[in-house]
């Protein structure tokens, strides 16, 4: 049935769903045709809708980093805690952040959610300083972010390695 070929077709790109989010025989599918999108983007305050056409939405393309995003998300949120404090500190301005979140990240930077003093809950927008197009280019992206932002917190004046690039690049 053809129930059943979408159902071994989602299991084969997504994975077997399991409990309540398992795809049964007996459920209902519909195939949309689009006429427009009410796309929603930011978090909190910032959210902003636009309408978006059915070309324009049959046209677009997938953010090169949205499937493997989840894990970039819980791989800094548990191992770079202080890393996501220093960026919504010096990059994100705020003052006196006792803990932060990142929300999401996609080819243009990434959402963090702060907890300042009192339990005040700010949302912090950074962009990388370029599009990036692959798990390894977010990863890098952070990685430069974060040390960049230790050095700025810390004052620190790298030594130049390689003295002889800096002079041809003035030439």
């Amino acid at each position: 049935s053809p129930c059943y070929q979408l159902i071994g077709q989602y299991a084969e790109k997504y994975g077997a769903d399991v409990g309540i989010d398992a795809l049964a025989a007996d459920d209902t599918y519909a195939r949309l045709t689009v006429e427009k999108v009410l796309y929603v983007a930011g978090i909190g305050q910032d959210k902003q809708a636009e309408l978006v056409t059915a070309e324009e939405y049959l046209n677009s393309e997938a953010d090169p980093i949205c499937q493997m995003a989840p894990q970039i998300v819980r791989d800094m949120n548990s191992q770079r805690k202080g890393d996501l404090i220093r960026l919504c500190t010096v990059f994100g301005g705020l003052e006196r952040v006792e803990s932060a979140q990142m929300i999401w990240a996609d080819k243009f930077g990434i959402d963090m959610r702060a907890t300042c003093e009192g339990g005040v809950l700010k949302n912090v927008r950074l962009s990388f300083i370029r599009e990036i197009h692959d798990e390894r280019e977010a990863r890098s992206a952070l990685t430069v972010l974060g040390q960049y932002a230790w050095e700025l917190e810390k004052q620190y004046n790298p030594i130049v390695l390689y003295p002889e690039i800096e002079e041809d690049d003035e030439e």
